[in-house]
Parts: structure tokens; C-alpha cells; sequence
């Protein structure tokens, strides 16, 4: 039995956008919303918050890896970012600096 929102295209599955998907995702923000303010966890519209930036910010990493994967030069150039900012990241975590240690 296949579900109703699933896409299968060429043996890949990936779940269809539109409203349904909209819709539950509102309904798990809200029972997470619902579940911080009854187990006093915090403001439940920080969770709203945070789920909407989530969501937002989900959207435009996927646009834009949609666009880069379209060339293979701004595939390798995105790639070398990814691997920059991953390695600086770690860096800073490690060290507390992006300065190299003397």
C-alpha cells in the first residue's frame, strides 16, 4: 500500500508538498507548543518561533542547493564553501579562535 503524498520518481521517494503537508506541520507545531506550555518547558511561542525559522530556513537551503546541482562548477564551488565554513566551525569550537595557535 502506497501513501497518498509520497512521489516516487525513477526509485527515489520524496514527499509531495501542498497543503496537507502544510496543515500537519501546523498541527505537530501546535501540539508542541501546547505540550511546552502544559509541561511548563518554557514559552510555547518560542517553539512556534522556532519551528516557523526552521521551516523558513529549510525551504531556502533547498532552493539554493536546487539551483547549485544544476552546474557542476557551482556544485564544486559549494562544496568547497560547505567544507571551508565546516572546517572553521569545528576550529572555533576546538580552539575558541579562527586565529592559528602561536
Amino acid at each position: 500500500m502506497r501513501a497518498r503524498n509520497v512521489v516516487n520518481r525513477g526509485g527515489v521517494s520524496t514527499v509531495a508538498l501542498g497543503w496537507p503537508l502544510a496543515v500537519l506541520l501546523i498541527v505537530l507545531m501546535g501540539a508542541a507548543a501546547t505540550v511546552t506550555r502544559f509541561a511548563g518547558l518554557g514559552r510555547p511561542r518560542g517553539v512556534i518561533t522556532a519551528a516557523a525559522r526552521a521551516a523558513a530556513q529549510l525551504a531556502a537551503v533547498s532552493l539554493v542547493i536546487g539551483v547549485v546541482l544544476r552546474s557542476l562548477l557551482m556544485t564544486a564551488v559549494f562544496l568547497t564553501l560547505m567544507v571551508a565554513v565546516a572546517a572553521a566551525t569545528s576550529a572555533r569550537r576546538i580552539t575558541g579562535s579562527l586565529r592559528p595557535r602561536s
